[in-house]
């Protein structure tokens, strides 16, 4: 049904990893939003623990300290864990995927032993495609980087002048002593790679994230939102424009002075972004460059340890403590936001965070859930919240001329509303007798839309037309049944 809609972008229906992880809780406490967001809090202490444990062992103690925290203590992460998406779990699997191709493919340091690392490998791998369905890019990474150790292996057995066509044939002759554990880890990725391309549901990209729709003036506005987008990161710190454009010019020594080893790490966040500015049509702000922030900071500090002298074998004399000032005054006032964060939230006076929670947005999804056919199709600009809260169909519809393809109208009225029409459109309809409001609250106002414009009147049947905001329970028992695909 999603496919109706103007536009969308992938998946139409997002892999079951992530529903999986909330299973065990919704069959526990129903639809819980405390306790559906341990899932992120779980996911996000095991990704500061993957951080400082396992990440290469090529920062100072002093600049692990500064990793870990900056993103422990970080306001922007601190506030989206409200959101119960995939990004932090995404952000957990996909940072060890990257550190266990390192460490096991380049390295050859084994976290438990030989036999079993490739194993886990494609197994994290795995679980990081079946979460989200960018996962496919760590699969293109661990097959380059294999090939490339594996040209360099061959290189050094038969010298650095021999052809490419010898390496190749050496190359070959090394597949049958494989030991069995690395092809297994290699068959947990191919069972992947073959759901993904037999199974019914799409996962990769179609609609406006097609290429034919892609110009070169669409890709340098990608290209210019998405370097802007790590300003958000650095979200309670003055001037964060200006605090982000400092740690550039630091993240290009890192990577220049990691080339040789991190190269993995170099090209996920290229191909990442690339594939964001080629296909996807969306602006949703920093949570699809989460799997890279861990990335680009390490080469930050990479940089910055180059420009201090500072290497993990010396210790940090009270000169190089005082080059650390900077870093610790970002720290500085992450905490500080964090902590008013804390307080204003204990006060009960910050503001409710946006979304299907707010008592306008249930009143009206339970509007529509009593009032419209079970079989009708709404049009929505977040089409799976409507689903998942009403058991309706949804589409989004950003041309006029597509109206028709819905039965229902639901306009978001807030400043962040995107992907619907337009206030002009909808004032037209209304006088052509296209649209008749049913429903309005302060955030959002639902019509009917009349597909034949020869009947004007239409009736709806004995419940309420206009609800101006009573409390109404909204029910959603089968809310995450919708979520989880039963």
């Amino acid at each position: 049904m999603i496919e109706q809609s103007s536009s969308f972008w992938v998946p139409v229906a997002y892999p079951w990893g992530f529903p999986t992880l909330l299973s065990p809780l919704y069959a526990l406490f129903g639809v819980n939003m405390l306790a559906l967001k341990m899932v992120n809090l779980v996911c996000y202490l095991g990704f500061l623990a993957v951080v400082w444990f396992a990440w290469p062992r090529c920062h100072s103690n002093t600049s692990r300290f500064v990793f870990v925290a900056l993103f422990a203590w970080n306001s922007f992460l601190q506030e989206f864990m409200n959101q119960v998406l995939s990004d932090i779990p995404f952000l957990l699997f996909s940072t060890l995927s990257i550190i266990l191709i390192g460490r096991v493919v380049i390295e050859l340091r084994w976290l438990i032993s030989q036999s079993w690392d490739p194993v886990l490998l494609g197994l994290v791998i795995t679980a990081s495609c079946f979460i989200r369905a960018n996962g496919f890019l760590l699969v293109v990474i661990l097959i380059l980087t294999l090939f490339i150790r594996a040209m360099q292996h061959a290189r050094e057995a038969h010298g650095m002048t021999s052809s490419t066509g010898a390496q190749l044939r050496s190359l070959v002759s090394r597949v049958p002593r494989l030991r069995a554990t690395h092809l297994l880890g290699v068959l947990i990725v191919a069972v992947w790679v073959w759901q993904v391309l037999w199974s019914k549901e799409q996962y990769f990209f179609s609609g406006d994230a097609s290429l034919t729709h892609v110009t070169m003036a669409l890709l340098l506005e990608r290209l210019h939102y998405n370097i802007e987008l790590p300003t958000q990161f650095f979200t309670g710190v003055p001037h964060p424009d200006l605090v982000y454009g400092a740690t550039i010019p630091l993240a290009m020594i890192g990577m220049v002075r990691r080339r040789g080893s991190d190269y993995p790490m170099i090209w996920y966040a290229v191909l990442t972004v690339l594939l964001y500015i080629l296909t996807l049509p969306t602006t949703q702000g920093l949570r699809y460059l989460f799997p890279i922030l861990p990335l680009y900071i390490h080469f930050v500090l990479v940089g910055l340890e180059q420009c201090l002298g500072v290497t993990n074998h010396n210790r940090t004399t009270p000169r190089r403590w005082v080059r650390w000032v900077p870093a610790f005054l970002v720290l500085f006032y992450f905490a500080e936001t964090a902590v008013v964060n804390a307080a204003l939230t204990h006060a009960k006076e910050r503001p409710p965070v946006a979304g299907p929670y707010l008592p306008t947005a249930e009143q009206a999804f339970s509007f529509i859930s009593m009032n419209t056919e079970p079989d009708s199709v709404i049009v929505f600009f977040k089409p799976r919240a409507m689903k998942l809260f009403t058991g309706r169909q949804a589409i989004v519809i950003k041309k006029a001329d597509q109206l028709n393809r819905g039965d229902y109208l639901c306009v978001y009225l807030r400043k962040d509303a995107s992907s619907q029409l337009t206030s002009n459109d909808i004032a037209r309809f209304l006088g052509e007798g296209r649209l008749r409001q049913m429903y309005e609250n302060v955030d959002f106002r639902v019509y009917r839309i009349n597909k034949d414009q020869d009947t004007l009147e239409v009736s709806y049947g004995s419940g309420p037309i206009l609800l101006p905001g009573a409390e109404i329970q909204l029910p959603i028992v089968r809310a995450m049944d919708s979520l989880l695909g039963r």
